[in-house]
């Protein structure tokens, strides 16, 4: 993707925004605000449409999908071996909460759809099992966002702890990958 100066160092500077905050929900907030973007900016860049009208007719889930397929498909020493599942397992594992199956959240969710995936860092994930779990991360924007879930709840802020473990890792990659395309 084809970035400007001056669009590189916005995405820098929301990082950077997300990595100072302590607050899960603010953080949340940045790094979905930053992969949002990315996202728009790849299905703008290929996907060129008169107005903001013709674009959400494609679907907000199908600019995900599209996106996380470009970015895992391009021959980046960075996602060579991305397994975002692995990263949840570590970082989770001892979370106070986790659901009755004994699962991380977002990990239980994917699951829920019976899509396979690895716990193994050496295994890379496939685009489909990240997909699935970007598209949960989105559930959990919409829940957030449209206001059915309720910040000050302690399992929503647990799905918010998991989802910026999974951005954060994620936005580290693409920028350190499509950065120096530039």
């Amino acid at each position: 993707m084809d970035f400007s100066e001056n669009e590189f160092k916005f995405f820098i500077d929301l990082f950077a925004k997300a990595n100072a905050e302590f607050d899960g929900d603010k953080q949340f907030f940045y790094n979905y605000v930053l992969f949002n973007h990315l996202y728009n900016f790849y299905d703008d860049e290929t996907n060129p449409r008169e107005s903001d009208k013709k674009r959400r007719k494609t679907g907000e889930k199908k600019r995900i999908e599209f996106f996380i397929e470009h970015v895992l498909n391009q021959n980046s020493a960075c996602f060579s071996n991305y397994n975002p599942f692995a990263e949840l397992n570590v970082c989770h594992q001892n979370a106070k909460h986790i659901t009755k199956s004994g699962e991380i959240e977002l990990i239980r969710r994917v699951r829920e759809k019976q899509i396979d995936f690895d716990f193994d860092y050496s295994k890379k994930s496939s685009a489909e099992a990240v997909k699935a779990l970007f598209l949960e991360i989105y559930e959990v924007r919409c829940d957030i966002f449209h206001g059915s879930a309720d910040i000050s709840d302690y399992e929503t802020r647990e799905l918010l702890e998991e989802s910026n473990t999974v951005l954060k890792r994620f936005l580290d990659l693409y920028l350190q990958a499509f950065g120096m395309q530039r």
